[in-house]
């Protein structure tokens, strides 16, 4: 399973929560493996909301464009990963 990265503050997902890359690290112990997983593009919550306002200002009312900015800030149409 990918381990998913927050594209815009680059924190980490592990154990349900975002932590700090350091502390991902360590929690995972990625320096004891030989194999690093494979990184997914993701959006952490603080992000996210962050994300949502400007694209709301951009969008307007239109909800169609307001997806549509959205995938294109993330960047990735196939593998949007929110949380």
């Amino acid at each position: 399973m990918p381990v998913r990265v927050c594209s815009w503050c680059n924190r980490v997902w592990v154990d349900d929560r975002w932590l700090e890359v350091e502390q991902a690290v360590e929690r995972m112990h990625l320096m004891l493996r030989s194999v690093l997983p494979p990184l997914a593009h993701a959006a952490c919550k603080p992000c996210l909301d962050i994300i949502m306002r400007e694209v709301d200002g951009l969008a307007g009312d239109r909800p169609t464009c307001r997806r549509n900015a959205l995938l294109f800030s993330v960047g990735e149409y196939s593998d949007v990963m929110l949380n």
